[in-house]
């Protein structure tokens, strides 16, 4: 038996189907609106960092002189060696050189580069300038280098209070290191590649290379003659009297500026005594800054004024001190 429709159903039939189609439209451009408009952003991120290969680029520290330009902490640059396995045309090959060049073990280092799910794979760290061309006289393909910039303060312990010292990730830790970190440290840079899902380089894919902008240099008032004056006195001083420790600050008298600032003992900056930490603690203070101190002698004019003020004595006055 047929069944029979109105005109009436037909019509209500026809609307839940434009409804539905209009809701369905709705939800797709809705859909679409978010995913390309309202969080585009995160979604592109996303996207460059599975399709993009990135090395490091360091900046190079700032260095710090004394007011007359002598270099007082500079940065040098080592680099670490990469390779990216999707480039390398022969693993026995860039493993040969490699662990010849670098003084490894040659199946470590073909293990390391056949190990899948990476991008890139360091193989070695802070290796000198000479060892970097020394390979690149056996070339392999997929064998790349980074630079890093290491910390050389050139006078070990001197202002190493003062100077400060940074950590492995090449930022300040203490100290004018530390104080003018977002000055000296610059901005690193990077370079990318194109690849595809398995981290190869897409053909004729562009390469983007965001130069690094080094650090600035930071001139102190600190003038290194007087200073290395004060710091051999304090060390004479130091054996004569057998003191636990010294201090002195050197200043113009004309405008405040800091000559010259030693306090002993000391440590050489250049090989922290991090082992013991209590001890590297007391030695990284600078005693003439952070100490408090019996005024002694340079209370003798308050006291003087006062004197005068109240005509208790004359200018024509004599008093000895006999130093207590």
């Amino acid at each position: 038996m047929a069944i029979k429709y109105s005109v009436y159903s037909m019509k209500q039939r026809l609307l839940a189907l434009t409804v539905l189609v209009i809701f369905f439209a709705v939800f797709v451009v809705s859909r679409l609106f978010f995913l390309q408009v309202a969080n585009s952003d995160a979604y592109v991120k996303k996207g460059l960092t599975q399709w993009l290969r990135d090395l490091p680029l360091t900046a190079n520290r700032g260095s710090i002189t004394d007011r007359n330009g002598v270099i007082l902490a500079s940065s040098y640059t080592t680099y670490d060696v990469y390779v990216r396995p999707a480039d390398v045309e022969n693993v026995k090959n860039v493993a040969k050189v490699l662990s010849e060049k670098l003084g490894l073990e040659q199946k470590e280092t073909y293990e390391k580069i056949t190990k899948s799910g990476y991008g890139e794979i360091r193989i070695a760290k802070d290796i000198t300038k000479d060892v970097v061309q020394n390979i690149l006289k056996d070339f392999e393909e997929g064998i790349f280098f980074t630079s890093n910039i290491e910390r050389n303060y050139a006078y070990d312990e001197m202002l190493c209070q003062i100077l400060g010292f940074v950590g492995y990730d090449n930022s300040g830790l203490s100290g004018l290191e530390s104080y003018y970190d977002s000055y000296l440290s610059g901005i690193d840079g990077v370079s990318l590649v194109e690849t595809d899902l398995k981290g190869d380089a897409l053909p004729d894919s562009l390469v983007y290379y965001e130069e690094a902008i080094n650090g600035l240099n930071l001139e102190l008032t600190i003038d290194f003659k007087i200073q290395n004056v004060v710091q051999k006195a304090l060390e004479k001083a130091m054996l004569e009297t057998n003191a636990k420790s010294a201090s002195v600050v050197v200043t113009n008298p004309q405008n405040g500026e800091i000559l010259a600032c030693a306090s002993l003992p000391s440590y050489n900056l250049n090989e922290i005594p991090k082992d013991d930490l209590e001890r590297f603690n007391s030695l990284s203070r600078a005693t003439s800054i952070v100490d408090t101190f019996e005024p002694g002698s340079t209370f003798k004019a308050i006291v003087t004024a006062i004197a005068l003020e109240e005509n208790l004595i004359s200018k024509h006055n004599y008093f000895y001190c006999g130093g207590y």
